[in-house]
């Protein structure tokens, strides 16, 4: 059986758009919320990758951003050709090339990944090119899901496979 998450995490959550490409935008500091609020006011799809934390001792939850500094967004150049304008808060459009769109969209993915896992785990990307023991998850969310297992501090970590040599390190919450 195929977990609910584990669905979604399968399924893209991100797609090309005729006449536009994806490409990252490089933001003013701290600007990242009012450059997506620009783009959203011209109708330029965008996404802002956040991270759900839950505080241990008192239960809150807040979202913070993944990436800072930067944006995704999908617009096309003839009809928006300087979107890094000071106004904009934008500091320059950093990649913007068809060559490069399947990259970005990959990228887009992990972060999305990321965020969704966030909302029911406490994740962090982990860096490592060892190689581990395969394990599949049995039940839950994510039942029929193949990953790594490590142990941190006496406790299991489950490693989800991001792409070559990185990992989301799942801790149960």
């Amino acid at each position: 059986m195929i977990g609910k998450l584990t669905k979604l995490l399968s399924a893209p959550h991100f797609h090309k758009v005729d006449g536009a490409l994806w490409g990252m935008l490089h933001t003013f500091s701290n600007a990242e919320k009012r450059v997506q609020t620009f783009l959203d006011g011209h109708g330029i799809p965008n996404y802002l990758p956040c991270i759900t934390i839950r505080n241990a001792r008192t239960n809150a939850v807040s979202r913070k951003l993944q990436l800072k500094g930067f944006i995704f967004a999908c617009w096309d150049t003839h009809r928006f050709p300087g979107l890094a304008k000071q106004g904009n808060c934008l500091a320059r459009d950093e990649v913007h090339h068809v060559s490069t769109e399947d990259d970005i969209m990959r990228s887009m993915e992990a972060y999305w990944k990321v965020e969704l896992l966030s909302e029911h785990y406490d994740v962090e990307l982990f860096d490592s090119n060892e190689t581990f023991a395969s394990h599949t998850v049995q039940k839950g969310l994510l039942a029929g899901t193949v990953g790594r297992i490590m142990e941190e501090n006496g406790c299991p970590v489950f490693l989800l496979p991001l792409d070559q040599g990185h990992w989301y390190a799942m801790h149960n919450s």
